[in-house]
């Protein structure tokens, strides 16, 4: 448990780090760094958050090495397949309000209407898989301590991030 901590304040310091080069102006890509500048700036700070996530996760939940080596995958499994949705529904969103902005028919928005419902549902059925799933692995308690850690994490992070740009303005 307490390498997970010492990991924990790895991941936050990193992620720290990544929130303030955002902060800096784009002086380009390292040298030696193919793919640098601002879009591998904003995807190391992903990926910081996402090991961060798992980190802390791992902490609340308090699993045995067992049930790590059962959870760990299937989490990883789940977060890349919601990640993907939540793309799909920005770029949902983005059609749509440019449906909007080009006064589209009512036929085409209704399109775009269904579209973004049915991904919706589709989110809600993965999170319900991903749970029922996590049933075989958890206990109860450590099941209720996953929800609790999915509904808070998210807001947590953005608070997290608030304050820090506050405290270095």
């Amino acid at each position: 448990m307490r390498a997970i901590r010492i990991m924990s304040a790895a991941v936050t310091a990193a992620m720290l780090m990544a929130g303030s080069l955002m902060a800096q102006p784009d002086s380009g890509p390292p040298p030696d760094f193919p793919g640098g500048g601002p879009h591998h700036r904003w995807r190391q700070m992903a990926e910081n958050i996402e090991n961060l996530r798992l980190l802390k996760l791992l902490e609340a939940v308090d699993l045995t090495e067992e049930q790590s080596a059962k959870f760990i995958p299937l989490f990883q499994s789940f977060r890349k397949d919601f990640k993907e949705s939540l793309d799909q529904r920005r770029e949902l969103v983005d059609k749509l309000a440019d449906l909007v902005d080009s006064n589209a028919s009512d036929a085409e928005l209704n399109s775009g209407i269904q579209k973004l419902s049915d991904l919706k549902n589709k989110m809600e059925k993965q999170q319900k898989d991903f749970l029922t799933e996590c049933r075989g692995i958890l206990t109860t308690k450590q099941l209720a301590r996953l929800v609790i850690f999915q509904e808070r994490f998210e807001r947590e992070i953005l608070q997290s991030l608030r304050e820090f740009r506050q405290g270095h303005r």
